[in-house]
Order: structure tokens, then C-alpha cells, then sequence
């Protein structure tokens, strides 16, 4: 399989956990505050709530067997969400957490993702954090995994 396969199961995937929002398969950007969290709310609604979350490939490794018919490239993805605004008095942390601890569950026993790469690691939770932005609070989170695809030479 390739790499735009694995990239696209993963969105599958998150897109399939309760609560996700909304997945980009790719980083999003923009200039404008404003426009880059419209990208981050769900179904691109207006509102004030921000549930979004993004996928890229970090890095891909790739090994030789021994035998040179056999290449393993390892894919390391990094999926990067935020949410809020933070709200202490509605417990957003607790929401956040149980939304990562959903994203961790969906990935745990799927070492395949789906059947697009020979295997997997776990899903990682690397960093949770809050980010101010555009003058208000956001939790956010960076998450990794790394993807084994097997391709002949």
C-alpha cells in the first residue's frame, strides 16, 4: 500500500471515533486567526466551538531485506488536534482526555489500520496542552504512529 493509503485509513479512522469534529488528511493553515479556525470546526460551521484535527507525515524510513527484493518504509504520522475553548466551569479537560483515550481505544487492536500496512505501533499521546490563540485558550494535542509498508523492489 502507499502512503496516501495508510494517510487515508488513519482520517478513516479518527473520523470514526465519537466526538472527533472535524479531520483534515492534511496540516492546515492560514494567515488569517479567524479563517484557520473556521477549518477547525466541525463541518466548518459557524459557532464557537473549535473540534478539529489534522493529519501529516512526519518522516518515512525505508530498510532493505536482506535478499533486495523486499523494502520496509516506515511511515511516522503526526495527528495534531485542538478543541475549546477551554471552559473550566463545563470540565473541558475532562472532555478533551476522554476524546484522546477515544482516539487511543479506536487504534489499539487495528495494528494493521485497516489492513493498509503490514503493521503498526500504538498510537502515541505525545504531547496535551493549551494554546493560546487569537486571544482565547484552546486544548491541544500532538499524537504520532508509526506505519510499516511492505513494497517489493
Amino acid at each position: 500500500m502507499s502512503e496516501a493509503t495508510v494517510r487515508a485509513q488513519i482520517k478513516s479512522t479518527l473520523s470514526g471515533v465519537s466526538g472527533i469534529g472535524t479531520v483534515h488528511d492534511y496540516e492546515r493553515t492560514s494567515r488569517s486567526p479567524a479563517t484557520y479556525l473556521e477549518l477547525m470546526r466541525p463541518g466548518g460551521e459557524s459557532g464557537s466551538l473549535v473540534n478539529g484535527w489534522t493529519i501529516r507525515r512526519r518522516s518515512t524510513m525505508s530498510q532493505r531485506s536482506s535478499t533486495n527484493v523486499l523494502i520496509r518504509r516506515t511511515h511516522r504520522f503526526e495527528i495534531n488536534g485542538i478543541y475549546g475553548p477551554v471552559d473550566d466551569d463545563a470540565a473541558s479537560e475532562r472532555t478533551f482526555q476522554a476524546l484522546l483515550e477515544s482516539i487511543w481505544a479506536a487504534f489499539k487492536s487495528d495494528y494493521t489500520v485497516g489492513g493498509t500496512c503490514e503493521n503498526s505501533g500504538q498510537i502515541q499521546i505525545e504531547d496535551v496542552d493549551f494554546l493560546e490563540f487569537h486571544e482565547t485558550l484552546y486544548h491541544v494535542a500532538a499524537l504520532s504512529i508509526e506505519c510499516v509498508e511492505r513494497a517489493t523492489a
